[in-house]
């Protein structure tokens, strides 16, 4: 099983190397594409990484909200249980709270199996903008010493 609490995501995923220069050759053609396609690459991959960070962090709210929903049901819980001691009553009314219960339970297993699913779409489209980032990268850089 995976520990979600353990699971961080740095504020860059990856490493893009050198900062791209900021200024263009005007007579170089291959140089300017090179560049643009390494512009659209880079944004490519930081809008990736900021939905990955995204999506870990409306996971952490709704496993917030889960838990605190939890933490109320069982407060009414045990405030019936009291109830029901103290007038010498059964607990009849503890077993739709007790379901409810279960079905966060459940959510919460349902939401890590979705956060993990999304993250793992996602990161399929990092690694493949990546890959093309790192051998633009090359390329220009191959270019630039012919």
């Amino acid at each position: 099983m995976i520990d979600w609490t353990r699971i961080s995501v740095p504020k860059s995923l990856y490493s893009v190397g050198s900062a791209l220069p900021t200024t263009l050759p005007a007579d170089n053609p291959i140089g300017k594409m090179m560049h643009t396609n390494r512009r659209v690459l880079r944004s490519k991959l930081e809008t990736i990484s900021s939905a990955v960070r995204e999506r870990l962090k409306i996971r952490k709210d709704n496993i917030e909200r889960i838990a605190d929903d939890r933490e109320a049901l069982a407060n009414m819980i045990q405030g019936i249980s009291v109830a029901s001691n103290y007038h010498l009553r059964e607990h009849r009314e503890k077993g739709p709270l007790y379901q409810k219960t279960f079905e966060l339970a459940k959510e919460r297993r349902a939401q890590d199996t979705e956060c993990w699913r999304d993250v793992v779409l996602v990161l399929r489209d990092f690694l493949t903008f990546w890959d093309e980032y790192e051998r633009a990268k090359a390329r220009g850089e191959f270019l630039e010493n012919v």
